[in-house]
């Protein structure tokens, strides 16, 4: 199937046939033709899937022709970060340069009074963050009775940011009869019960199981404490071949503390997270991606934000907290086929962690054997007889989802031994 299959209109075709793309993804597949039918939408799918074209290609034919009122959008397009809604706009820009079809991009760290210019002239597409979205309709600037399509794209990044609440006042300022679209690379009962509440008659669309890791990328696991994790980690990039790395933190003092130390060693390296202004965060992306930065220490909010088109290392600082999260990251995850080999990929995992790294095991589709776990531990030095009693506490805080009682498992000697040993043998890792 080739993109005149879907039902776009011509000038939508010479626009993805100028960008290089000749067949459209399983989500584009799945989601244009009902798009353009009228149909509300649900989708699954992972960063990476050609998502954002599903809803962008088949808009642009759908408002094309008609023109906005001031400060009354047509569309909404509703995006968790800063990063993500401005991929959305360049979207447009790209397939939509055909069109005459207006845009305005609401995201922090921005002047309020340019966007207002362009909010005045009247937009048919408004790509948005929540609360920038919140504090212009408060300041009046705003009206959102006019929107006959509405886009809510990676709800469960939305959940995990807390800002769920600001998503469902937004919805509610809306008209009733609307078609809305709705994307998430993972389908919790929080954001399936969204769904229900938003979408009428949804076409569900499910591509790909959520937190499929990519065959082609190595995946390796370091155990030290936590002490040890940035030696660890320069240890790594000193012996590894690393030409255009991102490190991922869990917090943003953690990104600030880690970037400070590699700076301090002599390593090319910046920092991006949310507490930067909009212009620092892109020209630092574009410097990033012009090579001029080696090592880039993110935020993990940033993961489904980032567009890149080489990377030769991803390192999670931390165990990520989801999942998910880790598959944003370019597909990093834990290993399971324990092959004592190099890998270019690695989490930096403190040996407290070693509960949720196993407790990531079952979104692989691979089971939570006594054999994994004893693989784990053994390395901690413990034996089988202990290890038998770790298992099964184990799966009971995996059923209760606690993580209470296994912290103390592991015995601090062993843990120092253990990380010196790695540090001073190669490094070797874990790897799938």
């Amino acid at each position: 199937m080739s993109f005149d299959d879907l039902g776009l209109g011509a000038d939508v075709l010479r626009a993805v046939a100028d960008a290089g793309y000749t067949e459209p993804t399983p989500i584009q597949r799945q989601a244009i033709p009902q798009v353009l039918m009228g149909r509300d939408v649900l989708g699954c799918a992972q960063t990476g899937t050609g998502k954002t074209a599903s809803f962008t290609l088949p808009m642009i034919d759908i408002l094309y022709g008609s023109r906005a009122r001031a400060r009354m959008p047509r569309s909404l397009i509703i995006e968790p970060t800063r990063e993500l809604a401005t991929q959305v706009a360049e979207n447009f820009d790209v397939y939509g340069k055909y069109h005459k079809l207006s845009k305005a991009l609401l995201i922090g760290g921005v002047q309020y009074g340019d966007q207002v210019k362009v909010l005045d002239r009247g937009v048919d597409v408004l790509i948005a963050t929540p609360g920038r979205l919140l504090d212009h309709f408060e300041r009046g600037r705003l009206l959102l009775t006019d929107v006959k399509l509405l886009v809510i794209d990676e709800a469960d990044r939305m959940l995990d940011m807390g800002f769920i609440p600001d998503v469902e006042k937004i919805v509610s300022l809306l008209p009733k009869t609307r078609q809305t679209l709705f994307f998430s690379a993972t389908m919790p009962p929080e954001i399936r019960r969204l769904a229900d509440a938003f979408l009428t008659n949804p076409k569900e669309i499910t591509v790909a199981r959520p937190a499929t890791p990519a065959e082609n990328v190595k995946q390796a696991l370091v155990m030290v404490s936590e002490a040890e994790k940035r030696e660890a980690l320069r240890h790594i990039i000193e012996r590894e071949p690393v030409k255009s790395a991102l490190i991922f933190c869990n917090r943003k003092r953690d990104v600030d503390t880690l970037y400070k130390s590699l700076k301090r060693h002599g390593f090319n390296t910046a920092q991006l997270h949310g507490d930067m202004d909009q212009a620092q965060r892109t020209a630092t992306l574009e410097s990033f991606k012009r090579s001029e930065i080696t090592l880039l220490v993110c935020s993990d909010v940033a993961a489904r934000g980032l567009d890149i088109d080489f990377l030769s290392h991803v390192f999670n600082f931390d165990v990520p907290i989801h999942a998910e999260d880790a598959l944003a990251a370019m597909l990093v995850y834990i290993a399971f086929r324990f092959e004592w080999i190099y890998g270019v990929a690695a989490v930096i995992a403190v040996f407290h962690d070693t509960i949720i790294t196993i407790g990531l095991f079952s979104l692989f589709n691979k089971p939570i054997t006594l054999t994994v776990v004893a693989a784990l531990l053994t390395l901690v030095g413990y034996s089988m007889n202990d290890t038998i009693v770790v298992f099964d506490r184990i799966r009971e805080n995996l059923k209760m989802n606690r993580r209470e009682g296994f912290e103390g498992l592991v015995n601090s000697s062993v843990n120092q031994t253990l990380s010196r040993t790695i540090l001073t043998s190669g490094l070797t890792l874990i790897t799938a």
